[in-house]
């Protein structure tokens, strides 16, 4: 094989691996929709069904819930029958819940329908990382991994954009009268209805693409997972991840759950529950899902509170961006300070 040769191989393979986590990234284009879009729906749905304030934090909550269920349940279903087939799960939860609550009758079914979706979102964003992540190679792992990262905050961009035009054009006429009430007299329906579009894709797109070698290879499906590893970085790679795989089976280092808790591993397991579970109380919830309701107190109009929520999501998508282009090169650490000194 020639040099050039070999120069489109690697373009081909490169192509092939980026293609392939931007499918499974989707699952995080999604867990950022479904996050921000109940910020600009708040006022809207207490209005509609008289909610108090306790019925309003259940309804903003309540897919905290189910996210809670979805990753309990994920690590034990990805690991039994394999991360595409729990992908295609996640991506049919969230069709439901967006078209669900799009229809929902009451506010009972809307809540159901929200848990749903909150199951949704445990799954995706315990598996979508997981799969990119067997599925790169190793020096372009963390460029990959982040791809998920920066679909989220692209969801939750897109979700504050979507909010801000439908906001602003509840004053037109429809030609029907469902119309009319999903885009202008209820557009809280329209706003979550939406996220329907972008899971349609998701669960399409799922299906074109293979399963984890990783996982084929636990499974011991060894052929079928080198030719995926070969499609993604060629023979010569391929060989070594096989070689690497192999030397661990034989060494026990897969393990099992229980080796988390010994003492060597400890002070490691508490720092990687503390920093998820720390980032996720400092306030930035609270910006996600209030922001629209913090700025109406403020004196805006929803409308606007709406517009200046969009900014808060481009500013999080451009600094995604950057964190992407330098997490192989710095190093995760020194981001991960300059992340936490930001908060």
């Amino acid at each position: 094989m020639t040099i050039q040769e070999k120069h489109i191989d690697l373009k081909k393979n490169r192509s092939y691996l980026y293609l392939v986590c931007l499918v499974a990234a989707l699952g995080g284009f999604l867990f950022g929709f479904d996050t921000a879009v109940i910020s600009g729906t708040i006022s809207l749905v207490t209005k509609d069904f008289g909610l108090d304030a306790v019925s309003e934090g259940w309804f903003v909550s309540c897919a905290l819930l189910g996210c809670i269920i979805g990753v309990a349940i994920s690590g034990k279903l990805s690991d039994r029958f394999g991360r595409k087939i729990v992908l295609i799960l996640s991506a049919f939860l969230f069709l439901t819940s967006a078209l669900g609550c799009m229809y929902a009758g009451s506010f009972s079914s809307l809540i159901t329908f929200r848990l749903i979706g909150g199951i949704g979102i445990g799954v995706a964003s315990m598996v979508s990382p997981l799969y990119i992540s067997e599925f790169a190679p190793s020096r372009l792992r963390g460029t990959m991994v982040s791809l998920y990262q920066l679909a989220l905050t692209i969801g939750i961009v897109v979700a504050y954009f979507t909010n801000a035009y439908l906001a602003n054009h509840t004053g037109e006429a429809h030609s029907s009268a469902e119309s009319q009430k999903i885009l202008s007299a209820e557009v809280w329906r329209a706003m979550l209805g939406l996220g329907a579009l972008p899971a349609l894709i998701f669960l399409l797109a799922l299906f074109v693409v293979p399963e984890s070698p990783r996982w084929l290879l636990t499974r011991g499906r060894k052929d079928l997972a080198e030719r995926i590893l070969i499609k993604i970085d060629g023979e010569a790679a391929a060989r070594k991840e096989l070689e690497t795989f192999s030397s661990q089976k034989i060494s026990g280092e897969e393990g099992s759950l229980k080796i988390l808790f010994n003492p060597v591993y400890r002070k490691a397991l508490w720092i990687g529950l503390l920093l998820p579970f720390l980032s996720q109380v400092c306030g930035i919830n609270a910006v996600i899902y209030y922001g629209p309701r913090i700025l109406e107190q403020a004196g805006f109009t929803l409308n606007n509170a709406l517009g200046g929520q969009v900014t808060i999501g481009i500013v999080n998508v451009i600094f995604t961006f950057v964190a992407i282009f330098t997490v192989d090169k710095w190093g995760r650490k020194p981001l991960l300070y300059v992340g936490v000194g930001g908060r």
